[in-house]
């Protein structure tokens, strides 16, 4: 008996005396996929489009990372306030990874179109609210929002 159709016969048996394993015929496995003929086709404008936008959403997060790691000793010591630098950062990131789940429930409930337009609005209004805060606490706060939105640039970019 050559090698394969041992391998064969003994993962046969093994299959049929485990119940933890599902019973599959080879038959089952080959099936050629569902017709994709059904799929909307989307030229290659609208792709590169698609593909700028997000590019463009990345660097945007990207730039404000950039831009708050860079300036956050001037910030805090503008506000006469170095023991509570690390909140400028922490409140975005506790948003922002506290609401990943949450933005994944919700993109099961909306479109993926929707969601990533309103995650870009409440990020630039969080960063709005930062840029003209006149204390500390309402810079905190602008930075919590801006994560709120950043969450939700975040879970998309990782679904396509």
């Amino acid at each position: 008996m050559d090698r394969p159709n041992l391998l064969s016969t003994e993962l046969k048996t093994f299959r049929e005396n485990s119940t933890l394993i599902p019973k599959v015929s080879v038959v089952d496995i080959q099936e050629e996929p569902e017709d994709t003929a059904t799929l909307p086709k989307i030229s290659l404008f609208r792709l590169s489009l698609v593909i700028l936008g997000l590019f463009l959403s990345v660097l945007l997060v990207t730039l404000d990372h950039t831009i708050v790691a860079t300036a956050l000793p001037r910030i805090a010591s503008s506000f006469s306030a170095l023991q509570d630098a690390t909140w400028i950062v922490t409140a975005y990131y506790l948003t922002q990874g506290g609401l990943m789940l949450t933005v994944g429930q919700i993109l099961r409930l909306c479109s993926k179109k929707s969601v990533f337009l309103v995650s870009i609005a409440v990020f630039e209004i969080g960063s709005l609210i930062a840029a003209l805060s006149p204390s500390m606490p309402v810079l905190i706060l602008g930075r919590a929002i801006a994560g709120c939105g950043a969450a939700g640039f975040d879970k998309i970019l990782f679904l396509l």
